[in-house]
């Protein structure tokens, strides 16, 4: 299923775009985090998790891009910001590891020092 609508308040949260970018703005329409991001999904409770460096290719790698029906992002690596656009997980991850990533278990109190990620049924312990 491919869904190009608008997005959800999601966790109090909606994204938006300026110039390509992403952020989020609040319910009352004041920006929260201005668009800066390439992409970012939306937050999940204080999370959300970020692409640095990666590439919008076609789905299809096969088509031209500029034919291309469906687009995703590839390669690079991803990490994780709370509410208060700070960097809780830097962008180490890779798209395999996203598979089961569970940013709602990220409780700590002091989720800079370090985070449990669940990935594909395990924990595992990542610091910046």
């Amino acid at each position: 299923m491919w869904d190009n609508g608008i997005d959800f308040y999601q966790s109090g949260l909606i994204r938006i775009q300026d110039n390509k970018r992403i952020g989020f703005a609040d319910t009352t329409g004041k920006i929260i985090i201005s668009p800066t991001y390439d992409f970012v999904t939306p937050f999940e409770g204080n999370y959300a998790v970020f692409l640095s460096d990666g590439k919008y290719v076609c789905w299809n790698e096969k088509v031209a891009d500029s034919l291309c029906e469906h687009m995703r992002w590839k390669g690079g690596y991803w990490g994780i910001i709370n509410k208060h656009n700070d960097t809780v997980v830097a962008p180490k991850l890779r798209e395999s590891q996203l598979v089961d990533l569970d940013i709602a278990t990220l409780t700590t109190k002091d989720p800079k020092s370090h985070s449990y990620i669940s990935i594909k049924g395990g924990n595992r312990k990542t610091s910046n």
